[in-house]
This record gives C-alpha cells, sequence and structure tokens, in this order.
C-alpha cells in the first residue's frame, strides 16, 4: 500500500504541480486495495468508491491553488485569513476612519491606479498597525498593512509611495499565491497524505483534509508576508514598486534613499529574503524609466506627510 512515506518521497522528486498528483494515486491505490481486500469481522466495511472520489476532488481544489490558477475570488477569501494571523499577530491598530489610515489610503488609491491591478476582487484596504515594529506588508486580494513604526521612520510621502507600491508590486504579481516553494508543502503532503488514507479506510476525513490543506497554505503565506518571500520576488516587487511610483508622478529614487536607510538601521524592513545588492538592482530598473532622474520630491507632499506623521506623535 502507497502510505504517507511514499508520497512525500515522490514529491521531494517532483515538481509543485506533481504534489497532489502524487497525493491522489496514493489515494487510488489505497482505495484500490481496500476495496478488494476481504472485510474483516468486527472491522469497518469497505470504503464506497464514491469515498474515494470526495478525497480525489478535495486534491483537485489543492491542485488548483498549487498550479497558481485561483481566481481573484479565491485570492480575495484566502487574503481574508491570512489577514486574520497577521492581525491575531498585530492585535493594535489604528480605526478605518482615523486621518492618518484615510490618508494612507489615498495615496495607495493614487499607485492603484499606475499599477497593473487597479481593481482586485474588492477594492483595496490599507490597515495601520500600531506598533513599533518597521514593517510593511500584503495579503493576497489587495489588503496592505503598514505599521505606524514605518511611518515614523519614513520621512516623506514619496517614500510612503515606495513602501506601499512595493507592497502593491506583491499584490499585482500575485506572489502570495507563488510562496508556496517545495520545502513549505513537504509537511502538507504528509499531513494531507495520512488524512486521505483516514478518509479511505474509515471515512468521514472530507473536513480535516480540507482544513490541514488550508491552514498550512495560510501559514506559508502568512510567513512569507510577515517576513518576507524569496530573494527573487522580493527584487520584482522592488522593480514594480519603481515602475508604479514612476507612473503615478512620485519620485521612484526616493525608494532608493529608503532601501539605503533599512541597510544602516536596526530591525527595520528587510532581511535575509531580501536581495544583497537591493539598491543595485534598483538602480539598474531606474535607468530603464525616462526621465525618472528629473522627477523630484513636490514640497507640498513632504508638508502633508509631516502633518500626519505629527499625529502619530501624540
Amino acid at each position: 500500500m502507497m502510505n504517507a512515506v511514499c508520497i512525500v518521497a515522490l514529491v521531494t522528486l517532483g515538481g509543485l504541480s506533481d504534489l497532489t498528483d502524487a497525493l491522489k494515486q496514493g489515494v487510488k491505490e489505497i482505495g484500490k486495495e481496500v476495496l478488494q481486500d476481504d472485510q474483516v469481522p468486527g472491522q469497518p466495511a469497505p470504503p464506497e468508491q464514491g469515498t474515494v472520489d470526495n478525497v480525489i476532488n478535495v486534491l483537485d481544489a489543492g491542485k488548483k491553488m498549487i498550479d497558481n490558477r485561483l481566481g481573484p475570488v479565491e485570492e480575495f477569501y484566502l487574503g481574508r485569513k491570512v489577514s486574520a494571523q497577521v492581525l491575531g499577530a498585530y492585535p493594535e491598530r489604528l480605526a478605518q476612519d482615523s486621518p492618518v489610515t484615510q490618508y494612507v489610503a489615498k495615496v495607495g488609491a493614487t499607485l492603484a491606479l499606475a499599477s497593473r491591478a487597479p481593481y482586485p476582487y474588492r477594492p483595496y484596504t490599507f490597515v495601520v498597525l500600531d506598533v513599533k515594529e518597521v514593517n510593511a506588508f500584503a495579503a493576497p486580494g489587495g489588503i496592505v498593512f503598514i505599521t505606524t513604526g514605518m511611518l515614523k521612520f519614513l520621512e516623506n510621502e514619496e517614500q510612503l509611495a515606495g513602501v506601499l507600491g512595493h507592497e502593491m508590486g506583491h499584490e499585482e504579481l500575485r506572489h502570495g499565491v507563488r510562496t508556496l516553494e517545495q520545502e513549505g508543502l513537504i509537511n502538507f503532503a504528509g499531513t494531507t497524505a495520512n488524512a486521505a488514507t483516514k478518509e479511505a479506510t474509515e471515512g468521514g476525513a472530507d473536513s480535516e483534509i480540507v482544513s490541514q490543506f488550508t491552514d498550512t497554505v495560510v501559514g506559508e503565506i502568512f510567513n512569507g508576508v510577515r517576513n518576507g518571500y524569496s530573494v527573487k520576488l522580493e527584487a520584482e516587487a522592488d522593480a514594480r514598486a519603481l515602475e508604479i511610483c514612476y507612473r503615478a508622478g512620485y519620485d521612484p529614487k526616493a525608494l532608493l534613499e529608503v532601501l539605503r536607510r533599512f541597510e544602516t538601521g536596526k530591525n527595520a524592513y528587510g532581511g535575509a529574503q531580501y536581495p544583497q545588492d537591493r539598491q543595485g538592482l534598483a538602480r539598474t530598473t531606474l535607468q530603464r524609466l525616462q526621465g525618472a532622474d528629473a522627477i523630484e520630491a513636490l514640497p507640498a507632499r513632504t508638508e502633508r506627510y509631516q502633518s500626519y506623521k505629527l499625529l502619530l506623535a501624540n
């Protein structure tokens, strides 16, 4: 019989697209062997073929997610689950109708119009977490978080646009659902295979499979959201931030200043998952943006940013 260990071995040798195919094959083998066995007195009856098919249908739904073919509705509701974990980790936040949050949302709305994904399934939501940590992150479906620590760290609206643009770059490039790298799914393969075995031999594990799948996926995305995605994805988001700011009329060079300060600061935005030569990569992107060097920060925007920043000190 093909057990959980065998299935995990198949996943290790294959790619992400092979994950649920391997699990489905395992479920079929389990079901076939159980159906062929003679029933042992006192033991549960062999399952109906429909029970095995139910498990395979659940895994097919998982394959859709792993193959990165989620639609905007699915991404939005997945993002809500990830956001629930974010708010669990950061329970303190500014009210959505507070002046600072509304200001951040207006800057974000301006940037959205210059992005490739201006209209997600639901309008972009911007949440200001009231913590000292210098951070910002985005959940799938257009939910963007920024901390008051980050707002205090930044110096003007151009820099705010750069940070929000980075997070919106993650959104339009769908990085949240591209984080399920093979290493992060090995545990999922084992736990789901065990649940599939239970379904095929005992029945009643459909909800367990769904729960384990959802929890694993949400957990993987949450880790990426909070701690940074892969180096490649972070570099892509930096490049898109520069391009979005450029198209929206913000000075894209402001992001380079933010990156410089990140590298010299402590507990700042960035870390092991971020490109080592982050500034160099950003400069390469800037060189492709015609006239970017001539764009300067507007004094009125800087004054506006400072006025809202003062509200955070109270």
